[in-house]
């Protein structure tokens, strides 16, 4: 049979209930993946299935683990932290191949299971040093500290969220209101955040977070949680916003906000920690360790230039450069 006849099944197996930039990191190297594979000459077939809800107590955990070694039957397989061990597993006797995603070192806040689950995936990597799974991270910062860890520095690769840069450039505007974009209220989000909004608020400005889930649009001291029912409308928003602030209380994998905030032409103010320290760095942004500083940048109305090579940087046309070392993998 010919290469080209042969045709690779790609499945990307999630969970939870909100699609979140990760899941949306997730899924867009699900399909970049398959078409690296059609690129390369191989029929490629892509699929995704997602259990969806919370899984926070034990036997949710339980019913996890089998959940993703039931379906982890592709010949790559594509998951989360809580697919990672089941689908290794469920894949040691065959030629099929697991890619974990891991955006980040997982979180203070994370469940004991969570914390169990990433300690032994780490182990497993730099112990048996498997050749039917790799790792995938969202920042060179996170493939360092993987590697720290003891995993192979061959077992991790880092793909970016990746981003048609002209369908984002279309939204910049040279109309700006008084607007400060919070991003998303999350666990993460650093509680001193919300007194900034308060005390922007008294000064006339409008502070907002985004969020995709109508349950959580609300109003609260000094700010607001919008609902976007539209990506559009979300982008048009931001792009009318005099800032975008990243202050996260943990070293998060890189700050998909934060990075479309840049390239809707919106000025991103960041906590330079984690992965988000890298994009603040990489594109020139403003970097802020306190509330103060923060609160002094926007009433001062400082703005620093974007470096122009970052706007491009990650767009979706350099895929390959990511994207083919991983389909390499998959073939071997």
């Amino acid at each position: 049979m010919e290469e080209s006849n042969i045709e690779v099944h790609i499945q990307y197996l999630s969970q939870g209930t909100v699609e979140t930039g990760g899941y949306r990191h997730e899924f867009k190297l699900a399909g970049l993946l398959a078409e690296g594979f059609k690129h390369d000459g191989r029929k490629a077939s892509f699929s995704h299935q997602r259990l969806k809800g919370h899984f926070h107590q034990l036997g949710g955990y339980i019913h996890l683990l089998f959940w993703f070694y039931k379906h982890a039957t592709a010949q790559v397989n594509i998951v989360p932290l809580r697919g990672g061990l089941p689908s290794m597993l469920r894949n040691i006797f065959t030629q099929n191949k697991t890619i974990v995603v891991l955006h980040s070192h997982v979180q203070p806040y994370a469940s004991w299971y969570l914390k169990l689950l990433y300690y032994l995936l780490l182990k497993v990597f730099s112990v048996f040093k498997p050749k039917h799974a790799v790792i995938v991270t969202v920042a060179n910062c996170w493939k360092t500290e993987f590697e720290k860890a003891g995993v192979p520095a061959a077992s991790v690769y880092v793909v970016p969220n990746l981003f048609i840069a002209s369908e984002y450039a279309s939204f910049q505007s040279s109309t700006k209101q008084k607007l400060i974009h919070l991003g998303m209220n999350e666990s993460k989000t650093d509680k001193a955040l919300f007194d900034l909004a308060e005390r922007l608020n008294k000064q006339g400005y409008r502070c907002y977070f985004s969020t995709t889930d109508k349950a959580k649009e609300t109003k609260g001291q000094g700010y607001e949680v919008v609902y976007f029912s539209h990506f559009e409308n979300y982008l048009k928003v931001m792009s009318e916003s005099l800032y975008t602030i990243q202050f996260p209380s943990i070293e998060e994998g890189w700050s998909r906000i934060g990075h479309e905030s840049i390239l809707v032409g919106t000025q991103l103010i960041g906590r330079p920690v984690g992965g988000l320290a890298e994009l603040l760095e990489e594109s020139g942004s403003i970097k802020a360790n306190s509330i103060n500083e923060i609160e002094a940048i926007i009433t001062k109305g400082v703005v620093q230039a974007v470096h122009s090579d970052f706007l491009k940087k990650y767009d979706e046309l350099k895929a390959a450069q990511w994207i083919v070392p991983l389909v390499n993998f998959c073939k071997a």
